[in-house]
């Protein structure tokens, strides 16, 4: 399913998820945005915080005259160990179906997750993903996610984590494109850029095309 083909006739749905420290923003509209257009909003919204997105997404729709009605925010806990659980669960996972079930009736779903907690023994514990997911009624779902969970003690310390490049490969599959255990692959300390990996999602192959495109 290439991106260039990707086009919609009728008002489809559409999700955003942006995870942070303790809260998950969750975006939803109808409208008839192709993913070009989607993509460019998406460079839009990389200067906004991820609690004024329920802002800046109806400012950028209604600035460019894009349709869109149906809009809903909410704001929602989000607690750590579940965010790490879940991470970990979308890049060892064989199937998408527990996907499908959370996001269903959804034509387009963008997610962005980056959680870090200190715990009980002073270790950063930490997850971080980027995924898009696209439905077409003709050619069925289309997954990409990169992601990686971590576990540190500090500067100068041993830390650990896992890598994965993913997407599904037609027929209910996820598939690995690139994977690494060990040394974090994106910083534990430090700024990654989800949304950038977000928006070349499909294009990045390789640990070090995302380490490159991502590290701020």
């Amino acid at each position: 399913m290439s991106d260039k083909m990707i086009s919609f006739t009728k008002p489809q749905r559409y999700r955003f998820d942006f995870g942070t420290d303790n809260k998950l923003y969750v975006i939803l509209f109808h409208g008839e945005l192709t993913w070009q257009e989607t993509a460019e909003m998406l460079i839009f919204l990389k200067n906004s915080s991820y609690e004024t997105m329920h802002k800046a997404i109806p400012h950028y729709l209604e600035k460019h005259h894009l349709k869109y009605s149906n809009f809903v925010s909410m704001e929602l806990p989000l607690e750590h160990g579940k965010a790490v659980t879940w991470v970990k669960h979308l890049l060892h996972s064989d199937h998408y179906h527990t996907l499908n079930e959370n996001i269903q009736n959804t034509n387009i779903f963008c997610s962005v997750i980056d959680h870090q907690q200190t715990t009980a023994d002073g270790s950063l514990e930490g997850c971080c993903l980027a995924m898009r997911r696209i439905s077409d009624k003709d050619q069925g779902c289309k997954y990409n996610m990169i992601g990686q969970t971590f576990l540190s003690a500090g500067h100068g310390h041993k830390e650990h984590g896992y890598f994965a490049i993913r997407n599904s490969d037609g027929n209910s599959h996820l598939q690995n494109i690139d994977t690494a255990a060990g040394e974090p692959i994106l910083p534990a300390f430090g700024c990654v850029d989800l949304m950038e990996l977000l928006l070349h999602i499909e294009t990045i192959k390789t640990k070090e095309q995302a380490a490159e495109i991502s590290i701020r």
